[in-house]
């Protein structure tokens, strides 16, 4: 089920939105409660290095292909400067040592990366 925040958010516009950023960090959080999440340490997402907590679209990182070198992909429910994208949530590439997936996760996570 694709949370609120997410489904409510306005679809990534080229014009109105970077298409890279090595300048944005998690900027707005949310609570959530009983909610798959990964936790992770080192991040990259669209040139951004970060860290945090995301709520995690378990179905769609299923299908993810390992990244490699110690590192995977997940699909997370997170808005890119506000905006989301239009088919899935972010498809975010990180470090696996270091990071983990807590199953009934309660407290905040990240809803955006923004600068």
């Amino acid at each position: 089920m694709t949370p609120l925040f997410y489904s409510q958010a306005q679809v990534f516009d080229a014009e109105r939105t970077p298409r890279i950023s090595n300048l944005a960090q998690p900027a707005r959080w949310q609570d959530v409660s009983g909610q798959a999440v990964l936790k992770i340490s080192n991040g990259i997402y669209r040139n951004a290095a970060f860290g945090g907590n995301f709520l995690l679209d378990v179905e769609a990182t299923r299908k993810c292909q390992p990244a490699g070198d110690g590192w995977a992909s997940a699909v997370v429910y997170c808005l890119w400067f506000g905006r989301r994208l239009k088919t899935r949530g972010l498809k975010i590439k990180y470090e696996v040592a270091g990071s983990r997936v807590i199953q009934s996760y309660s407290g905040q996570v990240v809803i955006d990366l923004a600068s």
